[in-house]
């Protein structure tokens, strides 16, 4: 099977997109999965653009940002640290996802579960995954801040809500 490059339909038997029109390469599925992958990985690296002195410094303030409480220590004991700040950012913006993402999660598998226990539990399922990819991101931002690496966390990483 072959898949647009544009839109990600399924292309006909001449290899052309019905939805958008484009003549596109044979793409299999694991090529398109490989471009997700890649998209994933491809987060935005400005580690050049700190201080290697701040980072060094700073880099524990950094990891302290991503831990819940702590997240007022950076912004108390490190506030003209360029680097804390964007580890500070970073951890703000994953920490406003998991509060919408937590509370859509709860009323949409509340509500399925209301309607039938086996729809209820399929939706927590779903929802119990999303949950391991929010520790993975967790898990990145903290291993980058701990390297010294301005990396932004994958997806959630570009939103910058906070600067």
């Amino acid at each position: 099977m072959a898949y647009c490059e544009v839109c990600g339909t399924e292309l006909d038997e001449y290899g052309i997109c019905p939805k958008c029109a484009a003549e596109a390469e044979e793409t299999t599925a694991s090529d398109a999965v490989a471009k997700v992958v890649d998209k994933f990985n491809s987060a935005s690296d400005q580690t050049e653009d700190y201080d290697s002195e701040d980072i060094e410094q700073n880099r524990i303030f950094a990891v302290l940002g991503y831990l819940g409480i702590f997240l007022l220590v950076p912004i108390i004991c490190a506030p003209n640290s360029k680097f804390a700040r964007f580890h500070v950012s970073e951890a703000i913006d994953l920490l406003i996802y998991n509060v919408v993402y937590v509370i859509v999660a709860g009323i949409l598998t509340w509500l399925c579960w209301r309607v039938g226990t086996a729809l209820g539990v399929i939706v927590l399922g779903i929802f119990l995954l999303g949950t391991i990819v929010s520790f993975i991101f967790w898990m990145i931002g903290i291993s980058n801040a701990a390297r010294g690496l301005a990396k932004d966390i994958p997806i959630i990483g570009t939103w910058k809500l906070i600067k």
